[in-house]
Formats: C-alpha cells, sequence, structure tokens
C-alpha cells in the first residue's frame, strides 16, 4: 500500500473530488469514495449544487460526513433544501461562492438535455 503525504494531497484531492463536477460513473463514484475514506475526509464542498445530484449520489455511494451545498439560482435551490432537509448532516445554502468578495454575474440556464439557452443573468451581493 502507498502512503500519500496528506498535506500535500489532500488539497488537490479537495480539487478535484469534492468541487470537481460530478460525471455519471460507476467507477468515478467508487474513486471518489474511495478517496474520501482513504483520507478520512468528513466534508465536502458541493459548489454549483443545483439540485443536489452530486451529494445524493455521494450517500448513496455510503458517504456519511457532512455535505455543504451551495446553489445561488432559486428554483434549483427549492428541490435541493427539500433533499438536503431529509438529511441532518447535508446543509443548502442558497449562494455563490467566489474567490473575491463583491458583486459578480451568475448565468443561469434552462432547458433540459441539449436544449440549453442562456436565460439570465443575476447580480449577487
Amino acid at each position: 500500500m502507498r502512503v500519500f503525504a496528506r498535506e500535500r494531497l489532500v488539497p488537490v484531492l479537495l480539487r478535484t473530488v469534492a468541487v470537481a463536477p460530478a460525471p455519471s460513473s460507476r467507477w468515478l463514484d467508487g474513486q471518489r469514495m474511495f478517496l474520501l475514506r482513504e483520507f478520512d475526509l468528513t466534508a465536502v464542498l458541493d459548489v454549483g449544487a443545483n439540485t443536489g445530484q452530486y451529494a445524493r449520489r455521494l450517500r448513496l455511494g455510503g458517504c456519511r460526513g457532512v455535505i455543504h451545498s451551495f446553489e445561488p439560482g432559486a428554483e434549483p435551490f427549492r428541490e435541493l433544501t427539500g433533499r438536503a432537509s431529509k438529511d441532518a448532516s447535508w446543509h443548502a445554502y442558497q449562494l455563490a461562492l467566489s474567490d473575491k468578495p463583491g458583486l459578480a454575474e451568475v448565468h443561469s440556464w434552462v432547458g433540459a438535455g441539449s436544449q440549453w439557452r442562456l436565460s439570465a443573468c443575476h447580480r449577487l451581493a
């Protein structure tokens, strides 16, 4: 078994595992769960959570840690809070995250499948 220097690898894992988009792949789901267990990660940041699909996959995969889901859009946030309200360790926040304080434009999308189209820009404080 390989031993990794946690102080160097965990920040990389947080960027690629806990914050990365969640493609639909059982293999990738298994890899995420392995890394969460291997490095004893007890919290996940679900940034741009939409309706909570990523968090649901984590729970279905056996993740029992705390999940913090961030979604600025009103419609997806309503569905997200409905799902998160059934889980005491899943917290939903209606806001966008950034590396800078201030206002930003957030583009929201409507539609399904290949029918995506830009619907609006919102100013967030």
